[in-house]
């Protein structure tokens, strides 16, 4: 490890030393940075409107651009009793250009966001979890293609399930060899685990990292930094959490996961919302068959980390499921693309399972456990062919953002004329009866008190 690396294939094994690799860097950082921008010009494209059509979404307005002009100083600052470090540093940069043009860089930062960690696999460390380049390939394209993406696709409020997401592939990896790449990866992990309930719904992750070793001193600071991030958001959740009612019926909770784990891979949301279809319909047969073949990938990679990726991914689906309804409709639970956010960790690591099942050989191969893990992994992959391309194209997300709004917010915010009299600044958001609110300067202590009233929504 002084000296260099080995990496062995079907061909024998080669060592590459650390010096070869370093003057390589410029080549490397190129292609990656090349890789990023095709991936993020996928996920873009994927919703034409977000460019011509731009509009500003839920908490981005409401939550992160109503601060964008604070500084960083309410970076930690709670809200729905969780830390948001990711959104609030992107909405700051983002607040740095003219108003005008935030709901088009709201949704390029996302796509970048996303292109970059769908990118993650494409570093050569990751061979150790999927195999030869075209398997890392293949696993890029279909996170930045991932279906029923609806809600978290085009906006920076949601890019923590995809950060997370992420994350169960970084906690598996191999540590970096350099010590510019720990820091920068303890620095993302701390980010990340601190934002929204990712610690928590890590630890899986962690815990199989740390059972099957080698315990490094990286290694376990790395996972203190995950627990440390899990203790954080417990205690901020019980301190300042929401205390609305929910009228989920529990017994409706495998219906929710049937349809919409499997639904959504084999079908895709738009299919499933064009057609109506319901936990009882027999276009759903295939996705139970397609849980079953997860299930058990996840059985024979026992070691391995898919097991605990999916029960990362099954864990956010059933906590969102559970918290996030507060319709006072328990049967909403199963409507098409309802909570269709908190599916993302789950969709997320199926992909993960499938392509590794075909793209690493267990020790060995050929043997009865590799060919059934890599049938399983190719059929289960050729049940998604449907899912993934029905929802590649996504639909707008709503009307444009009023430009004549999104230019009167500074001179509001300087009490120009006519506004010198004003307490805040208002833009119209998507979804509908949503509001972007920045507060001028000398009125923020009113926050949450006109939360409370519901004028900042």
């Amino acid at each position: 490890p002084a000296t260099g690396r080995s990496s062995c294939g079907a061909t024998g094994c080669r060592v590459t030393s650390l010096r070869a690799e370093r003057s390589d860097w410029p080549r490397r950082a190129g292609a990656t940075a090349l890789a990023v921008v095709v991936l993020a010009a996928i996920v873009a494209l994927r919703r034409p409107t977000g460019l011509t059509q731009s509009t500003i979404w839920a908490e981005d307005g409401q939550e992160f651009m109503a601060q964008a002009w604070s500084g960083l100083g309410p970076i930690l600052e709670p809200y729905a009793g969780q830390f948001w470090p990711l959104q609030r540093s992107l909405a700051w940069l983002i607040g740095q250009a003219p108003a005008t043009w935030w709901p088009v860089l709201l949704y390029l930062t996302s796509a970048l966001v996303v292109g970059a960690l769908a990118a993650i696999p494409l570093q050569s460390r990751a061979g150790a979890l999927f195999g030869r380049w075209p398997f890392r390939l293949l696993l890029s394209l279909l996170i930045v293609l991932l279906p029923a993406t609806f809600e978290t696709q085009g906006n920076i409020t949601n890019l923590h399930w995809w950060a997370l997401g992420s994350l169960l592939i970084v906690l598996a990896l191999p540590e970096p060899r350099s010590r510019a790449g720990r820091v920068a990866e303890l620095v993302f992990v701390a980010v990340v685990a601190l934002t929204g309930p990712s610690g928590v719904l890590l630890l899986p992750v962690v815990l199989w990292r740390l059972l099957v070793g080698p315990r490094t001193r990286y290694l376990w600071l790395r996972s203190g930094l995950v627990l440390a991030a899990a203790v954080v958001a417990g205690v901020v959740a019980v301190a300042g959490g929401r205390a609305e009612g929910n009228d989920v019926v529990l017994a409706d909770l495998p219906a929710f996961l049937y349809q919409r784990w499997g639904g959504s891979l084999i079908l895709g949301d738009n299919l499933m919302a064009h057609l109506g279809i319901g936990p009882t319909s027999v276009w759903l047969v295939p996705g139970g068959v397609l849980i079953v073949l997860l299930l058990v990938l996840a059985a024979v990679d026992w070691r391995g980390p898919s097991w605990a990726w999916l029960l990362v991914g099954l864990a956010a689906a059933v906590s969102g499921a559970l918290i996030g309804m507060r319709s006072g409709d328990g049967a909403s639970l199963l409507e098409p693309r309802n909570v269709e956010r908190y599916l993302l960790p789950l969709l997320f690591a199926s992909l993960l399972v499938m392509v590794r099942a075909i793209g690493v050989r267990p020790a060995g191969w050929p043997n009865s456990t590799g060919r059934l893990s890599l049938v399983t992994g190719i059929v289960a992959l050729a049940l998604c062919t449907v899912g993934v391309a029905g929802d590649a194209r996504l639909p707008t997300q709503g009307a444009a953002v009023d430009q004549a709004q999104l230019r009167a917010l500074a001179p509001c915010y300087a009490g120009d004329p006519p506004y010198e009299s004003a307490v805040g600044c208002v833009v119209a958001i998507q979804p509908d009866s949503w509001k972007l609110v920045i507060l001028r300067p000398g009125y923020e202590e009113l926050a949450e008190d006109l939360r409370e009233q519901g004028t900042l929504r």
